[in-house]
């Protein structure tokens, strides 16, 4: 069904996006989108089934590839090696329909138009749309939201200004305000430059269109904690927890919310739980040996002290800082002497 559908299926830009600048590329989609060149080609095959039966690998060819590139592939580009075929039979197909009118064979014009209008249907994407729930969004609007975010994307690599881009991801949300990846690299982009209400308030509404997301859930947990909402932070990661448990970045998150928030012990297995996940991390390592010296276990933090100082470069100021705390206090969070 997907091959066959008269909308062009994109997974980066779409025809529609360049039909804005191409006069020639409008027309051709208005006067003779696939769908309608895929029922007038199966309007040839039928008229001239007997024709096929003695040339058989054209339809042959046809099918073959129909069905290899069902089977992996349904983006426009790769159904593009198919319209010289369907050209061809489309031709013919006009050919016997003109004849068997002018003959007044009103039983093949018939049987043609009745082909015509049921290929029309099965490529318009409606029928498909109600029959199968897993059928994508196809809709020109969401393509063009895809275009858009695709665009943003490119352009947040580039390192482009932060006006140029987020027009981007504005456009991708006014062709479709449903489009989740828009608003949720939108609110990322917001957080980056330090704009974090209007980070908050796109994360909230990505959230609320797919609540499902664990990485949507903590970017706004992380957002909220740097506003200074550590108490409603730490109810979003633990949303964000339950739907990636094991994720340790969300972990780290969840666990520094509980310690900014007063909730030092709801921290510490957090804390551990991430540091087994991620035994290389450094900002993990170094809440967790806060945690458990504010909690008064002093032996466990020098411990995790230690590791943390085996971590960092030899050259790091961290480093220095904290092996000058240890020498003289014996605690790596007590400050040196003036």
């Amino acid at each position: 069904m997907l091959l066959i559908n008269t909308r062009e299926i994109t997974d980066t830009e779409d025809m529609a996006s360049y039909a804005e600048l191409s006069p020639v590329l409008r027309a051709s989609q208005a006067v003779l989108p696939f769908g309608l060149l895929v029922a007038v080609a199966v309007v040839g095959l039928q008229l001239n089934h007997r024709l096929w039966v003695r040339w058989w690998a054209w339809p042959g060819m046809l099918l073959m590839y129909g069905v290899s590139v069902s089977l992996f592939y349904v983006s426009a580009r790769y159904r593009l090696p198919l319209v010289p075929l369907l050209c061809l039979f489309a031709a013919t197909g006009v050919v016997r329909t003109r004849q068997a009118i002018c003959r007044r064979n009103w039983r093949r014009a018939g049987g043609a138009a009745v082909t015509a209008g049921l290929c029309g249907i099965l490529t318009s994407g409606e029928l498909p749309a109600r029959l199968f729930i897993s059928w994508p969004d196809i809709s020109p609007t969401h393509q063009r939201a895809a275009t858009e975010f695709n665009l943003a994307l490119a352009r947040q690599r580039r390192g482009d200004p932060f006006h140029q881009i987020e027009e981007h991801y504005r456009r991708a949300v006014r062709f479709h305000l449903r489009y989740v990846p828009a608003w949720h690299y939108w609110g990322g982009l917001l957080f980056d430059e330090g704009r974090l209400v209007g980070a908050i308030q796109r994360l909230r509404i990505a959230a609320r269109l797919d609540s499902g997301d664990p990485d949507i859930w903590r970017d706004l947990g992380e957002a909220l904690l740097h506003y200074g909402e550590a108490a409603i932070a730490a109810r979003v990661l633990e949303r964000s927890n339950q739907l990636a448990p094991e994720d340790p970045e969300s972990l780290q998150l969840l666990g520094r919310a509980y310690f900014i928030s007063g909730r030092v012990e709801d921290a510490l297995p957090v804390l551990r739980r991430a540091s087994e996940l991620d035994a290389d991390s450094a900002t993990i390592q170094r809440l967790l040996a806060i945690t458990l010296d504010k909690l008064g276990q002093r032996d466990a933090a020098r411990v995790e002290f230690l590791r943390l100082i085996d971590m960092l470069p030899e050259d790091s100021p961290e480093a220095a800082v904290l092996r000058s705390r240890w020498r003289q206090r014996g605690n790596p969070l007590q400050r040196d002497r003036e």
